[in-house]
């Protein structure tokens, strides 16, 4: 399977849950930075809140060329 965005080269597909904690901040950028992932952020805040210095940089351009995603869930709650 694809996971890549279109127009980009084939990536692994990675879900990081708590996504926006401390220790998943740190995985997330280190998914990124390989190059070799599409990461899926999941946490239970509806919006992703950033830190200016991560929507200027490496995050903030994953989420915005589709990279990353960001999804709002419960994973507890799963049905």
């Amino acid at each position: 399977m694809d996971a890549s965005p279109v127009g980009q080269e084939a990536r692994r597909l990675c879900a990081v849950t708590g996504g926006r904690g401390f220790m998943a901040r740190h995985l997330v950028a280190a998914l990124l930075r390989s190059g070799d992932w599409c990461v899926r952020i999941t946490d239970l805040a509806p919006n992703v809140a950033m830190e200016p210095d991560e929507d200027d940089g490496l995050l903030g351009a994953a989420l915005r060329d589709g990279r990353a995603t960001y999804i709002s869930v419960d994973v507890c709650q799963l049905e």
